[in-house]
């Protein structure tokens, strides 16, 4: 759970099948194992995981992953992980500054209602910088010209906002270098907000659009944030937020909302044949290559890509040989979309970003 450095058993839970095969070499190999409860795990939750033990003087010294996943039944609804992780930073001693970094999923979890309030900027912090925003830990975004941030509501000790005039701003990391996401933090050129922002109470529960060229001249990078100065001695500690989210053009590529959530993950429970996979995944140079391994051979198959509200944007049809594809979708706008792939007798579905 959010905050905490352990893990913890999920209690009340049950396994399908009942037994794992632990001593029995082989019969484990390539089986699906369902843990299902009718209680949901903890709303602060940050990470689920299948843990076990193995002995080196055993039958297997370790296990073998094909794929963990994890559904909701209507409750919480985390975003999947290449839509970035919402990071707030605090006590800043410069507005470029990488330090003081922490985790919180409410910033990119798509729920406009739930409030983050970061931590407080000590007493002999008076002016110093806080943030909150989206980093990209596997992979690089390109072509972002709008940020959102939704400040959240006053909370304890009426904190909840930036407190010092003329200094939000939109902020980006570039990738360059081993570790980008290292990088000291560049401001957005160029950028406007749709209306002032306050600086007092007044930009509680409030929705602020900051817009303008494509970050960093329209080449990579892994992180953007909305950041700001605070005085201790002011009437607000610290900020308050309940999302920042990133577009390019009108796609939103970071945090889904409930519905769009909940969608993707039935599209990704229906995926009857394991063998068809897509890549590369960002698509990078406008080709997608499907790898039908053997499937769909000499059959029709239609492929659609569609848009988080479900609107189709592009469709193709072809008839299988059995082997690869090579797709050009160099005409459809960069984003987050949900990619599928029918026939007469099957269905698969996947997301992938478009660069």
């Amino acid at each position: 759970v959010s905050g905490s450095t352990t893990w913890a058993d999920a209690t009340g839970w049950t396994m399908a099948p009942t037994s794992y095969p632990y001593t029995n070499l082989g019969a484990a190999s390539g089986q699906t194992y369902t843990f299902t409860s009718g209680t949901p795990l903890p709303s602060t939750v940050i990470g689920v995981r299948v843990a076990g033990q193995v002995h080196t003087n055993n039958v297997s010294w370790a296990v073998y992953v094909k794929e963990v996943k994890a559904y909701t039944g209507g409750g919480g609804t985390p975003p999947p992980s290449d839509l970035g992780t919402g990071n707030y930073w605090h006590s800043l001693q410069n507005s470029g500054s990488n330090a003081n970094r922490g985790t919180e999923r409410i910033i990119v979890d798509g729920n406009l209602t739930t409030n983050y309030v970061l931590p407080e900027n000590g007493p002999n912090d008076i002016g110093k910088w806080q943030a909150a925003g989206i980093t990209w830990f596997s992979g690089t975004r390109t072509g972002i010209n709008s940020v959102k941030f939704h400040n959240g509501t006053f909370g304890i000790n009426d904190n909840g906002c930036f407190t010092v005039g003329e200094n939000v701003r939109v902020q980006y990391q570039p990738a360059t270098g081993s570790d980008p996401t290292s990088n000291p933090w560049t401001n957005a050129v160029g950028w406007t907000i749709d209306r002032p922002y306050p600086y007092n109470s007044g930009a509680s529960g409030q929705v602020y659009t900051f817009s303008g060229p494509p970050l960093n001249n329209n080449l990579p990078v892994v992180g953007i944030r909305v950041i700001g100065q605070v005085r201790t001695n002011d009437i607000s500690w610290a900020i308050s937020v309940r999302e920042v989210e990133a577009f390019v053009g009108s796609t939103k590529i970071s945090s889904l909302n409930r519905q769009e959530s909940l969608q993707l993950q039935i599209n990704d429970k229906t995926i009857p044949d394991a063998s068809i996979s897509v890549f590369p995944n960002p698509v990078k140079d406008g080709w997608i290559t499907i790898n039908l391994n053997g499937a769909e051979k000499d059959n029709k198959v239609d492929m659609y890509l569609s848009d988080l509200s479900g609107r189709i944007v592009f469709k193709n049809n072809f008839t299988s040989n059995g082997n690869t594809e090579l797709i050009n979708v160099g005409n459809v706008q960069p984003g987050l979309y949900v990619l599928q792939i029918t026939s007469a007798t099957s269905k698969f579905s996947t997301k992938i970003i478009v660069e």
